[in-house]
């Protein structure tokens, strides 16, 4: 699950100026990344059967990290655009590629968490904002 969204990730930002990174990237050479970081999951028993299903929950965690130089006085700006990037995200598993290639049953933006601001020791700088999201997907394994 995590190498699909990665690779929507990176077909899906491929014109923009949007890193998007297996893990932290080392070079810091661009103002947005897109880093996926965590992966978690849980199995319960799934449906009575010879099969013996049982049910996967797939957590996936990513950080969508933007900056912009200039912005000393409004973190609104990168967070929009933070949040623009999350939604794009979003709307393409939810409407164009629903079972990530057929990987899983389904896969939705779960949660959404940020700051809200910029650190203090980065706003000489510009302001940054990190939307951390988790996307939760659902498999079902019989065999």
């Amino acid at each position: 699950m995590k190498n699909a969204l990665y690779d929507a990730a990176s077909t899906l930002f491929a014109a923009d100026d949007v890193v998007v990174s297996w893990g932290f990237p080392i070079a810091r050479d661009f103002d947005d990344y897109v880093v996926f970081t965590g992966m978690r999951t849980e199995q319960e028993p799934g449906p009575m059967g010879a099969r013996r299903a049982r049910n996967e929950n797939v957590f996936i965690t990513a950080s969508f990290d933007f900056f912009r130089a200039g912005e000393a006085d409004d973190d609104r700006v990168v967070t929009d655009a933070a949040v623009d990037a999350v939604r794009r995200l979003e709307e393409y598993v939810r409407v164009t590629d629903t079972t990530l290639g057929g990987l899983c049953e389904w896969c939705f933006l779960e949660s959404i968490d940020s700051e809200g601001f910029t650190d203090m020791g980065m706003l000489a700088r510009g302001r940054q904002a990190v939307v951390e999201v988790v996307f939760h997907a659902f498999v079902r394994i019989t065999s």
